[in-house]
C-alpha cells in the first residue's frame, strides 16, 4: 500500500477506530465528509482502517517496528493505540512522521494533512508549522479557575506529593474556551482536580519552572522538549513521569475516566486503557449511573 502511494506521488494515513465510538463518527461527519478536506485527501493521500479489535492480517509493517504477520487488534496493542480515532501517517518508506491521538477539528486536521503532504517535517516542527501557518495571533486572556495553583511552579513529585496535571492554553483559544466549558467546570472533574496537582502555563509567556525531572527550564524550552503541537493540551504526570498526553478533543466523561486512570494508579497495572475505560465505564452502569458519554 505504502509502495503504490508512493507510485501515485501520496502517503498513507492510518485510521485507527472501533464500533460504536462517537468521536470516529463526529470525526467521520466534521472531517472526512468536508469536501476541502475530502478533495486533499484524494490528491495527497491514501487512507486504510484498521479496527481497534479486529482480526484481519496486516502484512510489512516492519517500518514501523512491527514482526509480520500481525493482526490489527495486535498491531494497536504494539502501537500503544488508546485513543480513537487515532491517525497515523507515513511517509514513502511506511515510516511514522506524525501521530494525532483522538479527535481533531476539521482546521487543525487539514493542517496536519499539510504538514504531511508538503514533507515539513524535514524543515521543521509540527509546533513550529501550525505557529506559521496560523498567522493571526490568539489575543486576550486565560481563562483562570480556582484549582489552578499559582507560580512559583516546582513541579517535583517531591514537593508537589499529589499526581500533577499541566494545562497548556493559548489566550483568547475558542479550543480552550470549550475545554473550560464543558470539561473542567464540570462538577465530576471539579472534584476529581482534587487528588492533582494542577497548573496552567500561557503558551505564548516563557516563565522559569522546575520540571517533574528536577531540571530548571522555561516553558517556551519545555514546549520544544516534549514536542507539544497543538493547544490546549493536557499533560498527566504521576511520581514525575508523564503518563498521558491529552491533545484532542474529549469530552467530560473520558476525561474524567482518564483522570480516574491516573489518579488510581491503575496505569500501574492496566497498561490497555481502553479495557481500563471499559472497566470505569461497567463499574458506573452496576452503581446505577447514567452514562452519556458525548455530553
Amino acid at each position: 500500500d505504502v509502495q503504490e502511494a508512493k507510485t501515485a506521488n501520496k502517503r498513507v494515513i492510518l485510521f485507527f477506530e472501533q464500533s460504536n465510538c462517537p468521536y470516529c463518527a463526529h470525526f467521520i461527519q466534521t472531517n472526512f465528509s468536508n469536501p476541502k478536506i475530502q478533495e486533499y485527501i484524494q490528491k495527497h493521500f491514501d487512507i486504510i482502517s484498521i479496527n481497534l479489535w479486529g482480526d484481519r492480517e496486516i502484512t510489512n509493517a516492519n517500518s514501523l517496528g512491527i514482526p509480520n504477520p500481525i493482526s490489527e487488534k495486535a498491531l494497536c496493542a504494539k502501537l500503544n493505540i488508546w485513543a480513537t480515532p487515532t491517525i497515523l501517517f507515513l511517509d514513502e518508506y511506511g515510516a511514522a512522521v506524525l501521530r494525532l491521538n483522538g479527535h481533531y477539528d476539521p482546521d487543525n486536521f487539514m493542517l496536519a494533512m499539510r504538514y504531511v503532504a508538503e514533507k515539513q517535517e524535514t524543515k521543521m516542527s509540527m509546533s513550529e508549522f501550525f505557529a506559521v501557518s496560523q498567522q493571526q495571533q490568539s489575543q486576550g486572556t486565560l481563562i483562570a479557575e480556582d484549582f489552578f495553583a499559582l507560580p512559583p511552579y516546582d513541579l517535583r513529585s517531591s514537593i508537589i506529593k499529589k499526581p500533577l496535571m499541566v494545562v497548556f492554553e493559548e489566550p483568547g483559544s475558542k479550543a480552550s474556551e470549550r475545554l473550560h466549558k464543558e470539561v473542567l467546570q464540570h462538577p465530576k472533574t471539579i472534584k476529581q482536580l482534587q487528588s492533582f496537582h494542577v497548573i496552567q502555563l500561557d503558551v505564548r509567556a516563557d516563565i522559569p519552572l522546575i520540571l517533574p525531572n528536577g531540571k530548571k527550564q522555561t516553558t517556551q524550552a519545555w514546549i520544544k522538549m516534549l514536542r507539544l503541537n497543538t493547544f490546549p493540551t493536557v499533560l498527566l504526570f504521576a511520581k514525575g513521569k508523564e503518563i498521558l498526553r491529552l491533545d484532542a478533543m474529549f469530552k467530560a466523561f473520558h476525561f474524567q475516566a482518564l483522570l480516574s486512570y491516573v489518579a488510581s494508579g491503575a496505569y500501574r497495572t492496566q497498561l490497555n486503557i481502553q479495557r481500563y475505560l471499559q472497566t470505569y465505564t461497567e463499574n458506573l452502569q452496576k452503581q446505577g449511573v447514567q452514562i452519556n458519554i458525548w455530553h
